[in-house]
């Protein structure tokens, strides 16, 4: 049954990032359902979290051939092409993405923050992101708008965002760490641009409580690097930097050794299959 091997793929690629077992489950479901569009797509996201690029690119597009309004494969393309750096085929496919979900506004400023990020022009977010109407529940928007403020230096507008946000955390923007933080470091970064001087030991210590829960988060360690900084802390910012530059490797590594370990596995399983016991 391709749906049971398909479904067991799915839980080793989510439940444990097993992703050869999931090679070998998926390749099962796919001899009996070839033009299953779920399978072709997951083949790609466990390319894409193995860095094969190409080869993932290639299997989002054979899921669209397939789906062609299929919303999931063609936002799964835009990630890839995204980190790819191939903008402009981003921009194309994304724009069918927003074309499919026409009731959901926030997508194009998704493509407004990806035109910032590649050419540094934040005026179509600033200006989409202001038009909208949020509550203060709606993080993404409002550090959207948080961004586009401190880029023009509009420190009277951060501050009254810092405030509409109420605490809580971003949505990983904050020094571009892709890792989501207390607000309070905004406030932070506003007091250093602005050459003023107030308390903050409660707002680090938070983000480095954080970071002990996180056994070693390199994005939140760069972020509490950011921070020490921020607090002329430097000795303590270049610890930080040096540890999140070891759990990096250290990351690294471990993928290594997995992706090894499961190969090594791979091939004891098969020479006890081929090999008759003997007794």
């Amino acid at each position: 049954m391709p749906e049971v091997h398909h479904a067991y793929a799915r839980h080793l690629y989510y439940g444990y990032c097993d992703y050869e077992r999931a090679r070998i489950q998926l390749a099962i479901a796919r001899r009996g359902s070839p033009n299953n569009v779920e399978a072709i797509l997951l083949a790609g996201c466990i390319d894409r979290r193995q860095g094969n690029w190409e080869r993932a690119i290639q299997e989002f597009n054979e899921a669209i051939i397939r789906s062609p309004r299929d919303p999931f494969a063609l936002l799964q393309l835009s990630i890839a092409l995204y980190n790819t750096r191939q903008f402009q085929a981003f921009e194309k496919t994304y724009d069918r993405v927003i074309k499919i979900l026409s009731d959901q506004p926030k997508l194009e400023l998704t493509k407004d923050w990806v035109y910032y990020l590649n050419t540094g022009d934040d005026s179509a977010l600033r200006a989409r992101s202001e038009r909208l109407a949020v509550s203060s529940d709606d993080r993404k928007v409002l550090s959207w708008r948080l961004i586009c403020a401190l880029n023009h230096r509009d420190w009277q507008r951060a501050d009254e965002l810092v405030r509409m946000m109420n605490g809580g955390e971003d949505e990983g923007f904050f020094a571009y760490g892709h890792a989501a933080v207390s607000v309070g470091c905004y406030s932070i970064l506003l007091a250093r641009l602005r050459g003023e001087q107030a308390d903050f030991g409660e707002v680090r210590e938070q983000l480095n409580q954080k970071v002990l829960r996180s056994a070693g988060s390199a994005q939140l360690l760069s972020q509490l690097a950011v921070v020490d900084s921020f607090l002329n802390s430097k000795e303590l910012a270049r610890a930080c930097c040096e540890m999140g530059g070891y759990f990096f490797a250290l990351a690294g590594m471990m993928r290594s050794l997995f992706k090894a370990a499961s190969s090594r596995k791979r091939s004891w399983s098969s020479d006890q299959a081929s090999t008759p016991w003997r007794i």
